[in-house]
């Protein structure tokens, strides 16, 4: 049997109406995780371990029904989408419903296959264990004492250490993507606002100026 093939026991489906991205992502995953991946339409709710839906190319309207359907099973639902238009309302969307996690489809689609191979490994009890995580990282949360938030610390903490590790490792460890530590490192820059904060090294040495960072 082909990689691609459509029986109901395959391990990962990318979920997508048009057929040519389907097989695109389907080739792309089974090469990458050496697993079975099957493609068709989201209405035909196919057994998987793991479950991509691409919603880049979906009808927004669609979507919440979409989601109902697939986060109704014991499939782990990854939240394919395009960044660029109606973020905020397709991450509301994705909440509300209680997908197990979400990719910016314009971020590095190894990132996507992590995402899938922590789906894979995860016991099924932690079904909505990432979703829990995206209400964490997307929620307004209270400021500490520095003026920052957990989430801000925590990026800060990775990314500005003595070793700082990578943006895409960082996301990596608090299991979110590169565009959310974007995010974060841009609200951190906007409240050391009148200090130089250019460049990584500028930026933890600002840090440790006003006290936020230690060194």
């Amino acid at each position: 049997m082909s990689r691609l093939d459509r029986s109901p026991d395959a391990t990962v489906w990318a979920a997508t109406s048009s057929r040519m991205a389907g097989s695109l992502m389907a080739e792309y995953l089974s090469a990458s995780l050496r697993r079975t991946v099957v493609t068709g339409p989201p209405e035909e709710l196919r057994s998987a371990r793991v479950t991509v839906l691409l919603s880049a190319v979906e009808e927004p309207s669609t979507l919440p029904r979409v989601l109902r359907s697939l986060t109704a099973g014991r499939s782990r639902v990854i939240l394919s989408y395009d960044g660029t238009s109606r973020a905020g309302e397709i991450l509301d969307t994705a909440e509300r419903f209680g997908v197990w996690s979400v990719f910016d489809a314009r971020e590095d689609v190894r990132g996507l296959v992590d995402l899938i191979r922590r789906g894979l490994s995860t016991a099924p009890s932690s079904r909505h264990a990432s979703s829990s995580a995206l209400s964490h990282w997307r929620l307004p949360a209270p400021t500490d004492r520095h003026g920052l938030t957990p989430r801000e610390r925590d990026v800060i903490r990775l990314l500005c250490a003595e070793e700082p590790l990578d943006t895409a490792r960082a996301a990596r460890e608090l299991g979110i993507s590169v565009h959310t530590i974007n995010v974060h490192l841009g609200n951190v820059r906007r409240k050391l606002e009148g200090r130089y904060t250019g460049n990584r090294r500028a930026l933890r040495d600002a840090l440790i100026d006003v006290g936020w960072l230690e060194c």
